[in-house]
């Protein structure tokens, strides 16, 4: 794979991976496997392919295969077990950490659960450094199974542990990776965007650039509003990262809360500069891109000016449009926020660009919110 050539440097496999890891702890917590079958498919990852060991009578008789065993077949079968995980030492957990990434770049099959694996083991006092990251990106690329994206979870989170200043070298290679994950059909839609968010991230973090996740160029919209955008305007990312953290369509009060600060000067100025570009772009949007533009359609709601509703129906009508004439509109996400904000914003405004949706939406549901707004049933 490409970014194995774009490596700052080879990495080494975490020391005790191939042989026997180190010892555990004489008293090392460990929950007890559940008993019944079900309990014990809850969470299938069919990492090491055998069964888990029946629990010895006194948990300090775990030897880290076992430990592994464990791991790959019953970390999600309830809360227990997953704050015992977590409980275990830094170095177990990050020996388990790799060795889960490990059968996850050789699976042939559908990953179940290698992500959920990975959120319960890292952290807590784990160090990872360069050479870590550097290995974990060089196996997902030289085994050349990555069947659907699994495999590149551990980087992503090895990357993002690290301090800014060691990523320096690794730019390419995360970007690398990024484009893989965006445009390999191979990478799952259910894995694509948690992905193309932690590398965008990290790759924002190594640059000191606007992440890539944020405008990506899976549309026309992207890249042409990334254009008007000074590449280290640090309020601007501030406000698209945050923007991008909603993932409803109508916000909690508590992220209606927080989000003042980003709508003042000078961050303010790309809100605008943003929302125009999609509302002259009027095309059809990547849905990363249309997360994006429903949180900002959202933090313009917070400013009651008239020229923030004249630009919100502007909004509604490009993301409620149809740029292929297909029924699909441009960016389904964004055009049920605008309705809904417009609808509590009386005024021509709101009702010339609620008319001309109702003329032009065919999307049943979105038809139902407009119907709403303008006062009406459907």
């Amino acid at each position: 794979m490409p970014w194995v050539n774009l490596l700052p440097e080879p990495g080494e496999e975490p020391p005790g991976l191939d042989d026997q890891p180190p010892a555990a702890p004489a008293r090392l917590p460990l929950a007890e496997a559940p008993a019944d079958r079900a309990g014990r498919a809850a969470l299938d990852l069919p990492v090491w392919f055998a069964e888990p060991p029946a629990p010895p009578a006194d948990p300090a008789g775990w030897t880290p295969a076992e430990l592994d065993r464990m791991i790959s077949r019953h970390l999600a079968t309830g809360r227990a077990v997953a704050a015992t995980v977590r409980a275990w030492p830094a170095e177990v957990r990050r020996l388990v950490a790799a060795r889960a990434h490990l059968v996850a770049v050789r699976r042939g099959h559908p990953d179940e659960g290698t992500e959920a694996c990975l959120a319960v083991l890292i952290g807590g006092g784990i160090r990872w450094n360069r050479a870590d990251l550097a290995w974990a990106l060089r196996s997902a690329g030289e085994e050349g199974g990555l069947y659907d994206g699994g495999a590149f979870f551990l980087p992503a989170h090895i990357a993002l542990a690290l301090p800014a200043g060691q990523l320096a070298g690794f730019a390419p290679a995360l970007r690398s990776v990024f484009e893989h994950v965006l445009h390999e059909g191979s990478v799952t839609g259910q894995f694509r965007h948690r992905l193309a968010h932690l590398y965008g991230t990290a790759i924002g973090r190594a640059t000191g650039t606007l992440p890539p996740h944020l405008l990506n160029d899976g549309d026309e919209f992207g890249p042409a509003a990334r254009s008007r955008l000074p590449t280290h305007d640090r309020s601007a990312q501030t406000l698209l990262i945050y923007a991008a953290t909603l993932g409803r369509t109508t916000p909690a009060k508590a992220w209606l809360r927080a989000a003042p600060p980003f709508v003042t000067y000078p961050a303010y100025e790309a809100l605008p500069t943003i929302l125009e570009t999609f509302a002259s772009v009027r095309c059809f949007v990547d849905d990363d891109n249309d997360v994006l533009l429903r949180g900002l359609t959202w933090l313009l709601s917070l400013d009651p000016s008239d020229e923030a509703t004249g630009l919100l129906a502007r909004v509604a009508v490009a993301a409620g449009s149809s740029a292929a004439g297909n029924g699909y509109v441009n960016a389904a996400r964004t055009a049920a926020a605008a309705v809904t904000i417009l609808a509590a914003r009386p005024g021509p405004q709101t009702t010339t660009a609620l008319t001309e949706l109702d003329r032009v939406v065919r999307n049943k549901a979105l038809r139902k919110r407009i119907a709403a707004a303008l006062g009406r049933g459907e």
